[in-house]
């Protein structure tokens, strides 16, 4: 479970100098953020969009709809739910505070399909709020 394995991923950031990793799922399109949350074994689908963000340091921290709110409390960390895609965008933009290099499902020219989950408008987004995107295939 992801829990037992936090502080591995924190010295794999650490090594890798990367400030975080953030781990979004929305139906079930990111096999590896299921998988890593403990939602695929659950059984739980995931209709609304949630965000676990493990940094380099500190506790974690999530982000999740207010009809889901319970989707991700067997992971440790503050929680911080959402309603409207406008306080979704501001959820976001506070999870991510202090993160500049970040490491999520992404691959550059999708050159690893079976990593590359980050849809490009989030990619976008995260990149409008000074995010810096790093693939996470070395981390999984």
């Amino acid at each position: 479970m992801l829990a037992d394995r936090i502080p591995e991923i924190q010295s794999a950031l650490a090594e890798a100098n990367l400030d975080g990793w953030l781990f979004l799922c929305f139906q079930q399109n990111d096999p590896v953020s299921l998988d890593m949350l403990g939602l695929s074994a659950s059984g739980k689908f995931v209709s609304r969009r949630h965000y676990y963000l493990v940094p380099r340091t500190g506790q974690p921290r999530k982000l999740v709809h207010e009809l889901e709110g319970g989707m991700l409390d067997e992971l440790p960390g503050e929680g911080r739910s959402y309603l409207s895609w406008q306080s979704n965008r501001a959820g976001l933009a506070n999870l991510l505070r202090g993160v500049t290099r970040l490491a999520a499902q992404y691959s550059p020219d999708n050159a690893l399909p079976a990593v590359s989950r980050l849809d490009a408008g989030t990619a976008e987004y995260l990149r409008s709020l000074g995010c810096e995107l790093h693939s996470s295939a070395d981390l999984v």
